[in-house]
């Protein structure tokens, strides 16, 4: 629209197939300069309204005949002059949060009969109607105020002008929605975009100004803004307002602030692990997300002095998951997808890998609404094998279909390629084994009673294991050195070992004779989950896990075997200590006590 008028105002530099020969002299138009003013924030001036005048200066003695004649294009479908009014209207409504108001405005005379299309301001009315209305007549002090107003503006314009205006145009009352008052309309000092149209000045530094309702505006988490209050300022009556603002200027300065980590699941134990491997590592600003923030576990969390906050977040609903991501700042995030969270007909491939996407979907609705990419790096805890494991294994190809979306949707606007921007988001797959937490899982039914230890397999079925310390310990290096690990998958495995192994450990670590069972029959694991059992399958048929234990290692030195797990342990599942952990007292007494019972019985 612009470059049109600028054409037209360039006028005989203009080619001439820019006109229609046909065009009339009623569609030429002569504009004043009080015209481009008149009805202001009405009809809106054109850039060939502005430059209308000639080089040749003011127009008071009343010549116009060194004013130029406008010959408005006829094929040009890109500006409509007819829709200045509806299109100020649709701005002071919209985007300036304006007041309706009763206006007059100047409306071109027509040759056809007028036709009522409806009023374009807001009120459902046309003109006609608008001027029939209050009671069937049109008040004669708004007649008299609009003959005032049309009056007026023709008096201050050549005679010439005024009487080409009255004939062209009608004055007409329209209820407009008209900007509140503002103090100034403020514009970015780089690219002159307006970022508010409506402030209030500062009552003491008159350079400064406070944005009501802003626009083309987006907050960049990772940097703030600090101010040296020690800095004096003079700001007095007879300091120069230029001085003050360089000053105030001076003070100010961004720095980047320190990276806050964001735990989705905190309450969960793959979770909780996460936050104390990174509170383990100094990290001091950890927020963790959860279905209920007023939980007892969300309140431990909220009470470690490095956890800043806990935020709500039902990774069934994507909204939530992306109110949280804005809420907690964070530019490095950590999620797995809970197999047990989910209802029970919904515990298979589609619905893990929904929980696992809608994480994924409200990562990129957050950056792609951002103007800056805060959020740098996502670590999603899978499961081994998913990929190798059979399609059965519903849980496993869940986490699989997540694995690929996550690199589907992060490696287009992140990137793996050299030339891709510095603050690109990056992403890396940790893949866990079985959990030696298993063997003590009250939620499951499977506590560690005193000398017996309990899994899903046959004792001869060997698996391979990981302590749920060492995921988080895994997950808080993956999460702190995105340089070094983006763009790959890591397999979490610390130790292999059967039934007999396991019950071996136990021994040697509670200093007591232990032994090996089934946590339950194979047929009643088949009714109970039928995805369990198909895995259990798997481990007997095939061994299951084929994870790199010297290669996990690398990562985390001191993983812990099955002995090294069930001594960091020490207890059974009542509370009771193991014998090993006993004081030397309680143990001789309690050695004492199983020799009376021992004597008695043979009594």
């Amino acid at each position: 629209i612009i470059m049109m008028d600028a054409a037209v105002v360039s006028g005989s530099d203009v080619p001439h197939d820019h006109y229609d020969s046909s065009s009339s002299e009623d569609d030429e138009i002569l504009i004043g300069r009080k015209d481009a003013l008149n009805g202001r924030g009405i009809n809106h001036p054109r850039l060939s309204d502005i430059l209308e005048d000639t080089d040749d200066g003011d127009d008071a003695d009343g010549d116009v005949s060194n004013r130029r004649k406008y010959n408005i294009p006829q094929k040009d479908h890109l500006y409509n002059p007819d829709k200045d009014d509806e299109d100020e209207a649709y701005v002071y409504k919209h985007l300036r949060h304006g007041v309706e108001e009763n206006v007059a405005i100047r409306r071109k005379k027509s040759n056809k009969k007028e036709e009522d299309t409806g009023n374009l301001y807001g009120n459902g009315t046309s003109m006609s109607q608008q001027k029939q209305q209050s009671n069937g007549s049109h008040p004669s002090s708004q007649q008299t105020k609009f003959q005032k107003q049309q009056q007026s503006s023709n008096a201050e314009l050549p005679s010439s002008t005024a009487a080409a205006n009255a004939a062209a145009f009608n004055l007409e009352q329209a209820k407009i929605f008209k900007p509140r008052s503002s103090d100034a309309v403020l514009s970015c000092p780089c690219c002159f975009q307006i970022v508010c149209m409506d402030c209030q000045r500062h009552e003491r530094f008159t350079n400064q100004f406070r944005a009501m309702f802003v626009m083309n505006i987006d907050v960049r988490w990772d940097v703030d803004v600090d101010v040296d209050v020690d800095v004096d300022v003079d700001v007095g009556a007879d300091a120069d307002a230029s001085v003050a603002a360089s000053n105030i200027g001076s003070i100010m300065s961004t720095s980047t602030v320190t990276p806050t980590y964001l735990v989705i699941g905190a309450t969960g134990r793959q979770g909780r692990a996460t936050i104390n491997a990174l509170i383990a590592k100094g990290i001091t600003s950890i927020v963790g997300s959860t279905r209920n923030p007023a939980s007892a576990k969300a309140k431990e969390l909220v009470d470690l002095e490095e956890v800043t906050k806990i935020v709500k977040a039902d990774m069934s609903d994507v909204a939530s998951l992306v109110a949280a991501i804005r809420e907690s700042r964070a530019n490095h995030i950590w999620f797995m997808a809970p197999y047990w969270d989910l209802p029970y007909l919904s515990r298979n491939r589609a619905g893990m890998a929904k929980l696992g996407q809608n994480v994924i979907d409200a990562i990129v609705l957050v950056q792609e609404r951002s103007s800056r990419n805060h959020i740098e790096h996502v670590v999603f805890s899978s499961v081994a094998s998913c990929d190798s494991a059979p399609d059965a294994i519903g849980h496993f190809k869940g986490n699989l279909d997540t694995e690929m979306y996550m690199k589907e949707q992060l490696t287009e606007s992140n990137g793996d390629t050299d030339d891709s921007p510095a603050n690109d988001m990056t992403w890396v797959v940790l893949r866990p084994v079985a959990f030696f937490d298993n063997v003590d899982d009250a939620a499951n039914y499977n506590t560690l009673n005193k000398g017996n230890v309990k899994m899903l397999t046959k004792e001869e079925t060997s698996c391979q294991y990981i302590s749920i310390v060492d995921v988080g310990k895994a997950s808080a290096v993956l999460l702190t050195e995105p340089g070094t690990y983006k763009g790959k998958t890591i397999e979490a495995v610390a130790d292999k070992c059967n039934g007999t192994d396991l019950a071996t450990a136990l021994t040697e670590a509670s200093g007591m004779e232990c032994t090996f069972s089934m946590a339950m029959p194979r047929m009643a694991l088949r009714l109970m989950d039928s995805d369990l059992y198909q895995m259990v399958t798997w481990f007997e048929e095939t061994g299951g896990y084929t994870a790199d234990i010297e290669e996990f290692k690398k990562i985390v030195p001191d993983a812990m075997d099955a002995k090294a797990w069930f001594e960091s342990k020490g207890k059974w599942a009542n509370g009771e200590l193991f014998d090993s952990n006993k004081p030397k007292e309680v143990e001789e007494t309690s050695k004492a006590n199983t020799e009376v019972k021992s004597e008695v019985e043979t009594n």
